[in-house]
C-alpha cells in the first residue's frame, strides 16, 4: 500500500512539478541567450544599449521565475498534504486500508523527491548560465598553474559530516513540522481552500523559526564558550553541530509521533 501512496502522490505531485521544471528550462534558455548576447557585446552602441535594458529585464524576470521554482514546489507539496488529509478527500484516505506512519512516510518521500528534483534543476540552470557567460567572454583566460590547497584535519571532515547530517534531519524536522501546522491549524481555523494555507504556512514559519533560532542561538553561545576555552575552533564547531543533529534528531522524531497521534485520531475529518 505504501508503494501505491507514493505512485499516487507522485502523479498528483507531477501535474504542477512538470511545468515548473519546463518554466525553469525556458528561463534558463532566456538568461543565457540574452547574457551570452550582453557579454559578448559588452554593451557597446546606441541599438545595443537598448536591447540590452530589455535584455536586463527578461533575464530578471527569468531569474526571479528560476529562484521561486523550489518555493512553488513546496508549496505544491503541502498543498497535496492538505487536500488529501484534510478536506473531502480525506475520507477517501482514512478509509484506505493503510496506517498514517506509511501516510506520513509517502508524503515526506514524494515531498523529499520533488524538492530534490527542483534543486538539481536550479542547479543545473546555473551551471548552463555560467557556462554560457565563460564562453561568450572566450573561455576567460587565467593561469593555468595549480592552486595550493591546505589539507583537511579529520575533524574538519567530521564536521562537514555532521553539517550535511543536520541539513537532512532539520529538512525532515521543518517538513513534519509543517504538516502538523496544516493538518491541526485547518481544523483551530476552519480553513476551507487550499490557497489559504498560505497564511498557515507564514504563522508556522514565524514559530518555527523562532524556535530554531532561539535554541541555535543558545547551542552556539556553548559552542563559542568551548571554543574560547580550548583555544580549539574546530572542537567548538564540532560540539555545536552534535548538540544540534541531536536537538533537531529530537524534534523529528517528536513531531512525527506528534502527527501520527492526530492523524490516528483522525481530528480533522469532516
Amino acid at each position: 500500500m505504501f508503494k501505491k501512496l507514493l505512485k499516487y502522490d507522485f502523479q498528483s505531485l507531477k501535474r504542477i512539478g512538470l511545468p515548473v521544471l519546463i518554466m525553469i528550462l525556458a528561463s534558463t534558455v532566456v538568461i543565457s541567450v540574452f547574457a551570452g548576447v550582453m557579454v559578448s557585446n559588452d554593451g557597446y552602441g546606441e541599438v545595443f544599449g537598448i536591447l540590452e535594458i530589455m535584455a536586463t529585464v527578461f533575464v530578471a524576470f527569468a531569474g526571479i521565475a528560476i529562484m521561486c521554482s523550489p518555493l512553488i514546489i513546496q508549496i505544491m507539496v503541502y498543498e497535496n498534504f492538505y487536500r488529501t488529509l484534510t478536506t473531502d478527500e480525506g475520507y477517501l484516505t482514512f478509509t484506505l486500508p493503510v496506517k498514517a506512519k506509511d501516510i506520513i512516510f509517502a508524503k515526506l518521500t514524494n515531498g523529499t523527491i520533488w524538492t530534490l528534483i527542483s534543486g538539481v534543476a536550479v542547479g543545473l540552470s546555473a551551471f548552463i548560465v555560467a557556462l554560457t557567460v565563460v564562453i561568450a567572454k572566450g573561455g576567460g583566460g587565467g593561469s593555468s598553474e595549480p592552486v595550493p590547497v591546505d589539507p583537511i584535519s579529520g575533524m574538519a571532515v567530521a564536521c562537514i559530516i555532521l553539517g550535511i547530517l543536520f541539513a537532512i534531519v532539520s529538512y525532515f524536522a521543518t517538513q513534519i513540522a509543517y504538516f502538523i501546522i496544516i493538518f491541526w491549524g485547518s481544523t483551530i481555523f476552519k480553513i476551507k481552500k487550499s490557497s489559504n494555507i498560505i497564511w498557515l504556512l507564514i504563522i508556522g514559519n514565524f514559530i518555527i523559526s523562532a524556535i530554531t533560532s532561539t535554541f541555535s542561538s543558545i547551542i552556539s553561545s556553548v559552542g563559542t564558550i568551548i571554543t574560547k576555552a580550548t583555544g580549539n575552533y574546530e572542537l567548538g564547531m564540532l560540539i555545536t553541530l552534535i548538540v544540534l543533529v541531536l536537538f533537531a534528531g529530537g524534534l523529528m522524531v517528536g513531531a512525527f509521533f506528534l502527527l501520527k497521534h492526530l492523524m490516528e485520531k483522525k481530528v480533522n475529518l469532516p
